[in-house]
């Protein structure tokens, strides 16, 4: 018996392009606080976006290829940053006794 494991070569285990983050999100308990925070410690420029609700835009003053983020007050203490994957899509399908659905996950929060 051979105690040698076989591992896939690299190329082998991502079938694509890597993944990468392209946008973030920031929830603060204190927005003005953390403005100040993060604008101190990383040199991130964070103005607010014009519209009813408050949201700031975050520029982290990096390339183009660089992701810039958001900052929003925090909506319930389960919130933590978010950060979003640029991806190559591909549509998977589950099987379920109503047909076939996309397969999606998302985080509410309750105010009760």
């Amino acid at each position: 018996m051979s105690t040698q494991t076989k591992t896939k070569p690299k190329s082998q285990k991502n079938n694509g392009a890597p993944a990468s983050i392209v946008w973030f999100e920031i929830p603060a308990d204190n927005v003005e606080r953390a403005r100040t925070f993060y604008g101190k410690l990383f040199g991130w420029k964070i103005e607010r976006f014009p519209g009813p609700k408050p949201y700031w835009h975050i520029d982290t003053g990096g390339a183009e290829a660089t992701p810039d983020g958001g900052m929003m007050e925090r909506q319930c203490p389960e919130q933590s940053v978010t950060n979003y994957v640029g991806v190559t899509l591909r549509t998977t399908h589950l099987r379920s006794g109503n047909g076939t659905r996309a397969r999606n996950s998302l985080l509410t929060c309750r105010s009760d």
